[in-house]
């Protein structure tokens, strides 16, 4: 059962509630938390896995990294912005929920739901919202929300707190860093209130998760699932089995929670040495299949069709879970695409899903965690019953919207290679029906904005894709009657992706045309742009320097370290690593030009600057 927290607006009351039939007060703006947490013993064997169910005989290798979030909410900061970033199974989720269960009795925390998160924005007068208590929001998926999150964050920045508690906002994400994706669609955006946006993270840069270092943590971890769910299993002690400790050692997933677990809940059915020889896809595949089997049962149970229930689960998860009324409707266009109008009543089916898979107030859930979700979709999606995929992929859409694209954009980067760093082809149909589905979308900027902060950065096979997202952006906004900061923003983010595909003449077109689009901004509204010029004069540099320009890129490079160098003298905590990073690009470009000294001096200076931030700050800088 979820256990929820409603912010209440003028009043500044912060009521904790528990179970169905509460009501929130009506007229002032709300926001509604949910904590999840541990009530009842899991179902099946699958909702170990689910990060929102809590166990925290699970948690296993996070003091460090609960005690610096615990610090950071004891900060004297009236609010404050944290982002945790990692990959999909290093346990980002789950170290959040402990940590709003930690802290209940004296703070009102929990998750915000992304249906609950764009309702709030759409309140009116949503600056009359307050909070009485200390206050801790959790924001997972958060690049799906990064319009919305830049909103409310450029709103509390120019809040004066007044004598209000502590706020936090603790934002979870695969991917995050400085200068591009949805990072710089929160926090650069440009405009008057950026600045005081960026003053609010800490640390003014992602905190990654690591992944579980020690070898006993992860023999740890594995006792403690088999101590829950299979107590008949041990694992052996350390030394008793050589081969064993070896395969625990050096397993490239192996530091990763999530998969740990996986391979501990197949160890009963196939040994746990085979188990950790499978590979991290393997593995999933595996757990899909069981779940999969699973919600046919639940079909099998209520006399319905097991084709379709399962074709409808795998439906719901590409959507991330719907309400009851958005789920009815899928059912039913989706009975008459199949041709399976005989399966069953919508509401029954609806009924049954929601006991297989459970939401609140009568929602079906997807299947988690998101790896195993990825897996099921594409098996089933991959069966003659479900043809033409494709066109499945578009009516989902249509009850969805964008979480549908963010499902399979994670799909993709989960399934297109294996730990050792191998290309997998599993990928492909999941590539393939993504593009097809953004090929369909209308050439509307919000649209593309979403898409764009959706793609990760740091991407090898979504490279294309992205690219072709961001051209399309920047030529709808090349439409509009005169420059925007959007467009100038767009072009920059573009200078990077075509980079990446290695159209250097093309992209340094595009960064000369971002800088020249920020320069006119910065000469008219200093304050709010002048970090947006620097940025984009790094980047200048760098597509100048890839095409040999060696003397233009270093004049590009050091008008961003002066640049920044100002910036960072008036707010050091919030640009001090853009002039590092800025430095260390300018020792790079002197040094290619032969002025060794010069960038000997450049490179020490961003070296101290570093060693600082990590002394201060060694989760988000020591990496």
């Amino acid at each position: 059962m979820p256990q929820h927290a409603t912010a209440d607006g003028r009043n500044n009351v912060i009521v904790q509630i528990e179970g169905d039939g509460n009501t929130v007060v009506g007229g002032l703006p709300h926001l509604t938390l949910v904590r999840h947490r541990k009530s009842r013993k899991p179902r099946n064997e699958i909702e170990w896995l689910n990060p929102y169910f809590r166990a925290p005989e699970l948690l296993v290798g996070r003091d460090r990294e609960l005690a610096s979030l615990q610090g950071w909410l004891a900060s004297p900061a009236p609010v404050s912005v944290r982002v945790l970033t990692g990959g999909g199974g290093a346990g980002k989720t789950r170290l959040a929920l402990e940590l709003c269960v930690r802290i209940g009795k004296d703070w009102d925390a929990g998750f915000v739901e992304e249906r609950e998160l764009a309702r709030f924005q759409g309140q009116q007068n949503l600056a009359d919202w307050g909070w009485r208590r200390p206050t801790l929001v959790v924001v997972d998926y958060a690049a799906a929300h990064a319009q919305r999150l830049h909103a409310w964050l450029s709103e509390l920045a120019d809040r004066d707190p007044g004598s209000a508690p502590p706020l936090r906002l603790l934002l979870l994400e695969r991917h995050g860093a400085p200068g591009g994706g949805w990072w710089q669609s929160v926090f650069e955006q440009g405009g008057w209130s950026e600045a005081g946006v960026r003053d609010l993270l800490d640390p003014p840069a992602p905190v990654t998760l690591p992944a579980l270092p020690e070898r006993e943590q992860r023999r740890e971890l594995l006792q403690a699932l088999f101590a829950a769910v299979q107590p008949g299993l041990s694992v052996p002690a350390a030394g008793a089995r050589p081969e064993f400790d070896r395969r625990l050692a050096s397993l490239d997933w192996c530091g990763d929670p999530l998969y740990l677990l996986m391979a501990g809940l197949l160890a009963a059915q196939i040994g746990l040495s085979d188990a950790l020889a499978l590979g991290r896809l393997d593995l999933a595949a595996r757990l899909a299949k069981r779940e999969g089997a699973r919600i046919g049962r639940m079909a099998d149970a209520h006399g319905l069709d097991r084709t379709l229930l399962e074709h409808v689960a795998a439906c719901v998860t590409l959507c991330r879970g719907l309400p009851r009324p958005a789920a009815l409707s899928l059912i039913e266009g989706e009975q008459q695409a199949l041709k399976r109008t005989s399966g069953g009543d919508p509401a029954r089916i609806a009924d049954a899903l929601h006991l297989a898979l459970p939401g609140p107030e009568g929602a079906i859930a997807a299947v988690l965690p998101d790896l195993i979700g990825e897996a099921l979709v594409l098996a089933v999606l991959a069966r003659p019953e479900s043809q033409p995929a494709p066109a499945a992929v578009q009516r989902t859409w249509a009850h969805a919207g964008l979480p549908v694209i963010e499902t399979l954009i994670r799909c993709v980067q989960d399934f297109s290679a294996t730990p050792d760093g191998r290309r997998s082809d599993r990928h492909a149909p999941a590539l393939g029906w993504l593009e097809g589905l953004v090929q369909s979308l209308a050439d509307e900027v919000a649209i593309l904005q979403a898409v764009a902060s959706a793609l990760p950065q740091a991407t090898t096979v979504l490279r294309p894709l992205a690219a072709e997202v961001e051209r399309r952006l920047a030529a709808c906004l090349q439409r509009t009657a005169a420059p925007t900061p959007d467009l100038a923003l767009s072009l920059n983010n573009l200078a990077v992706r075509l980079s990446a595909l290695g159209q250097r003449e093309a992209a340094l077109e595009a960064a000369r045309e971002a800088v020249s689009l920020y320069r006119a901004l910065a000469a008219s509204r200093p304050d709010a742009f002048t970090s947006n010029l620097a940025a984009s004069l790094n980047n200048l540099a760098v597509r100048l320097s890839a095409l040999g320009q060696r003397e233009a890129a270093l004049e590009a490079a050091r008008e961003a370290v002066d640049l920044r160098r100002a910036l960072a003298a008036s707010r050091p905590d919030a640009f001090t690593p853009d002039l590092a990073m800025s430095l260390n690009n300018l020792a790079s470009f002197l040094s290619d030009l032969g002025q060794r000294e010069a960038a000997l001096e450049a490179a020490r200076e961003a070296v101290d600057l570093r060693r600082a931030l990590a002394a201060s700050r060694p989760d988000a800088f020591t990496p």
